[in-house]
């Protein structure tokens, strides 16, 4: 996973809404490309170079396929995985459910997300507003990780190296806002997003050695 293919970025679908308008009608539809989740067991992952798993992606393939996932990480690949994880699927990381109000916004009042890693690239010259939305549940990251973002509840992104590849898991997610939440929330989340994207493309990104 070198050279030009490390540009490619792939999105699974799961034929929701969000995932249609995303890969489709977003202004980044052009620079995504499209994995049906329910072909990923028969999908070659080599020459994808970042693998973005969104909000309400099928929980039960990335379960029955999460051996391919890590492996895929563990080769040099890169896995941007948002939203929430009702089955285990990520590679040491455990998802937890919290209670949240999604009116916060159109309350006046405010999100306390804190950012752990200040001087890493996703947050240098970005306030924490820019990666204040809602967000869905919290980790317990594992022991290799490194936290970028916290909640009151706890942990709500963080990085891993595993091999040569990495992995950024976060439960609040951009695309949701893309593809239905800038309908109901007018939160905008990409400068956040393109953040992500360029940490991603990146061949080393910027992961924190423990």
């Amino acid at each position: 996973m070198s050279g030009e293919t490390d540009e490619s970025v792939a999105v699974l679908d799961s034929g929701v809404p969000i995932h249609d308008y995303v890969l489709t009608e977003s202004a980044y539809a052009d620079s995504f490309d499209s994995i049906p989740v329910r072909s990923l067991p028969e999908t070659d992952l080599t020459d994808v170079g970042t693998l973005v798993v969104p909000y309400k992606t099928n929980q039960e393939m990335l379960r029955s396929e999460r051996d391919q996932v890590e492996e895929y990480i563990s080769a040099g690949g890169t896995v941007l995985a948002f939203g929430d994880v009702f089955r285990q699927w990520l590679p040491g990381g455990t998802w937890h459910p919290v209670e949240f109000d999604y009116t916060w916004w159109a309350r006046g009042e405010n999100l306390e997300v804190e950012i752990l890693e200040p001087d890493h690239p996703l947050f240098v010259d970005v306030s924490s507003d820019a990666y204040t939305w809602h967000y869905h549940g919290r980790f317990d990251p594992p022991t290799d990780a490194t936290p970028l973002l916290a909640a009151p509840e706890g942990v709500i992104m963080y990085e891993q190296r595993l091999g040569t590849g990495k992995l950024l898991a976060s439960t609040i997610d951009p695309l949701h806002h893309l593809g239905d939440g800038e309908i109901t929330n007018p939160i905008d989340t990409t400068i956040a997003l393109d953040r992500v994207l360029d940490w991603a493309r990146e061949p080393e990104g910027r992961l924190t050695d423990g």
